[in-house]
């Protein structure tokens, strides 16, 4: 089985007024899609969310679904699961809720009670806690930002030597630029926020000089230099 068949059926049944069969295969991909294609996990994350976002302006029912998912979620991280997929799933529901601040308070929660699996969800909190401006909190989960601004790089590289061309080509290569900045961003906003503004200024500059893609290069640099923290959920 293909879940991305699944996706495309949920908008089929959303385009055409069936509410509740869309939002039922909605929330089957979310729960079985890795189960069949790990390689979904960014679509998941990403156009799933989106989709059932779009569909609950027509749908209430959509969001308060999305909301339970959320919510039972977080309270499973705060009964000591220390799976930190959950959180991720969390960060993005909330992205997609304009609701970034829970993210932050159930961080902090974690953070308070369960340092270790902080830790392990840090990587999908750090956007949250900039934007609440708690710098100090997420220094204290940065040991190299050097080696960290590398792993972004790497990462980026590789995702856009995969990109194949082809009708998702642009919607794609724009994804990993915004979801490249915005890392690198929060990053430099951590360091800068705690007063390190010269290590932040070089890591900017090697992060820069990294990009092997002309195209991306261009885009990035445009980005970082303009000073607005790039709101990923809001470029779909």
């Amino acid at each position: 089985m293909d879940p991305r068949d699944r996706l495309e059926k949920g908008r089929s049944a959303a385009r055409e007024g069936r509410f509740e069969e869309a939002l039922a295969e909605y929330v089957w991909f979310h729960d079985h899609a890795l189960e069949f294609s790990p390689s979904l996990r960014g679509v998941r994350l990403s156009f799933a969310f989106g989709y059932c976002l779009e569909l609950g302006k027509e749908y209430p029912k959509a969001i308060e679904t999305l909301v339970e998912i959320r919510d039972r979620k977080a309270e499973n991280l705060l009964d000591g699961n220390s799976n930190p997929a959950l959180f991720e799933d969390i960060e993005s529901i909330n992205g997609y809720l304009k609701q970034a601040q829970l993210t932050y308070d159930l961080f902090r929660q974690l953070d308070e009670k369960y340092p270790e699996i902080a830790k392990l969800c840090f990587a999908s909190a750090r956007t949250s806690i900039v934007k609440s401006s708690d710098f100090t909190m997420a220094r204290r989960y940065i040991a190299d930002p050097e080696a960290t601004a590398a792993r972004f790089l790497l990462s980026f590289n590789s995702d856009i030597d995969e990109i194949h061309d082809g009708p998702h080509r642009e919607k794609t290569l724009d994804a990993f630029i915004h979801i490249f900045s915005e890392r690198v961003q929060v990053l430099l906003a951590i360091l800068r926020g705690c007063g390190e503004t010269n290590r932040a200024d070089q890591i900017q500059q090697v992060a820069l000089a990294g990009i092997s893609n002309p195209e991306a290069l261009s885009a990035v640099k445009a980005i970082l230099e303009s000073g607005e923290l790039v709101d990923f959920y809001a470029t779909g």
